[in-house]
């Protein structure tokens, strides 16, 4: 089973730049929290990677990192901010498809010797 994301960004013009808004709207196998922010500051730092699952989703003192479903940007440099949508797109691509194959490959048995 393929995990999905659906994404809703807007674009708008604000006086002195330009604001990129991100919302993961629905997830299926992967949660949708998925924007990583610094706990210290409340700031966005990163798309998750399937590692950075395990962060809570509500700021921990002393954790460092939470996640959030959606995220807003300001740039004032258009091409930025049409960079910083295509990115967001791209890393969620990323990490869907790496945790389809850590699902996929979870499936399964084996066997192991061990000795001592």
């Amino acid at each position: 089973m393929a995990a999905t994301i659906t994404l809703y960004q807007e674009r708008t013009n604000i006086e002195g730049g330009h604001r990129i808004y991100s919302h993961v709207t629905e997830s299926t196998l992967i949660p949708p929290e998925l924007f990583l922010f610094k706990e210290i500051d409340d700031t966005f730092s990163h798309v998750a990677s399937v590692e950075d699952l395990a962060y809570p989703t509500t700021p921990t003192v002393g954790i460092g990192y939470y996640r959030l479903a959606e995220v807003t940007q300001d740039f004032s440099d258009v091409g930025q901010a049409i960079d910083f949508a295509a990115d967001i797109k791209r890393r969620l691509q990323l990490v869907a498809t790496a945790y389809t194959e850590d699902v996929d490959s979870f499936d399964g048995s084996e066997t192991t010797v061990i000795t001592g």
